[in-house]
C-alpha cells in the first residue's frame, strides 16, 4: 500500500533541522499533490505566542492542503506506525520519541477502504491514548476525529476535481483547537493575534506561498488591514 502525509501547516515548508530531515529522508516531496480538504485558522498555539494554525473543522469549507506521498511502502501495520512516529517527530521537532500524540495534538490516520485492517490495528493501538485523541470541536459540528484517531471526513479529492488515487491511506497531524463559548474565534481575532506578535505572522504568509489556504484567508487579510491606524493599507502579504 502507498501511504501519504496530510499537511494543513508548516511541517510542509519549515526549515528546521529535524522537519527538513523527515521531509527529505521519508517524503515524496516533488509528487505533493494539492487536495480539498475543510481546515481553518483554529488553534492559539504557545510556542507561536498564541497566534493561530491550523486545525481541522468538520464544519468548514473547503480549503487546500497537500498530500505527499512516504517514500516507503507500507506492507504491514509496523511500516505504518514508523511513518507515524517519523511524523510525530517532526509535528514535536524531538530527536527520539516512541509517542504518535500528546494532550495538544495527535497523529491520525484516514484509510480510503473502510475495510482495509490496517485501521483497526490502529484503533487497537491507540486505545491508551483515548485523552489524546478527544480532540474539542465546537458545540456545531461532529467531531475531525473519532476515538481511536480515525479522521472523520471524506476521503479528500483534488482541487482541480479528481479523484486522489495516488495514495491508499493519510497520516496526519491533528492538534486541538481552542474554542471560545463553544466556537472557534473570527478572523479579527486571529488578525490581532498577528497584529500582537507580528514576528509569528510567516505561519500564515508561508502557508500561502505554499499553495495551504483555508477559506478564511481573505477575510483575515481584510481584518488585518481594518485594525490599522486609520483602517487602510494594502495587502498583508
Amino acid at each position: 500500500m502507498q501511504a501519504g502525509i496530510l499537511i494543513i501547516g508548516s511541517i510542509f515548508w519549515d526549515q528546521n533541522e529535524i522537519r527538513s530531515a523527515w521531509r527529505q529522508s521519508r517524503l515524496r516531496m516533488a509528487d505533493a499533490i494539492d487536495v480539498a480538504v475543510p481546515i481553518r485558522y483554529g488553534r492559539a498555539a504557545i510556542s507561536r505566542a498564541n497566534t493561530y494554525t491550523m486545525v481541522f473543522s468538520t464544519k468548514a469549507p473547503l480549503g487546500t492542503a497537500k498530500v505527499v506521498p512516504c517514500q516507503a511502502e507500507i506492507k504491514s501495520f509496523d511500516d505504518l506506525l514508523i511513518e507515524a512516529k517519523a511524523l510525530w517527530l517532526s509535528e514535536s521537532m524531538k530527536t527520539e520519541s516512541d509517542s504518535i500524540s500528546a494532550h495538544w495534538g495527535c497523529t491520525a490516520l484516514k484509510v480510503k477502504d473502510a475495510s482495509n485492517p490496517l485501521a483497526a490495528q490502529w484503533a487497537q493501538y491507540t486505545a491508551d491514548y483515548r485523552a489524546d485523541y478527544a480532540l474539542d470541536h465546537a458545540d456545531d459540528e461532529a467531531p475531525a476525529l473519532d476515538a481511536s484517531g480515525l479522521l472523520q471526513m471524506p476521503w479528500p479529492s483534488k482541487t482541480n476535481g479528481e479523484a486522489l488515487t495516488e495514495v491508499d491511506l493519510l497520516l496526519c497531524i491533528a492538534n486541538r483547537p481552542t474554542l471560545r463559548h463553544g466556537d472557534y474565534v473570527g478572523p479579527d481575532d486571529i488578525a490581532l493575534a498577528w497584529l500582537k506578535n507580528s514576528s509569528y505572522d510567516d505561519y500564515f504568509y508561508k502557508n500561502r506561498e505554499n499553495g495551504i489556504k483555508t477559506f478564511q484567508d481573505d477575510e483575515i487579510l481584510g481584518a488585518f488591514w481594518a485594525a490599522q491606524p486609520g483602517g487602510c493599507g494594502g495587502p498583508m502579504f
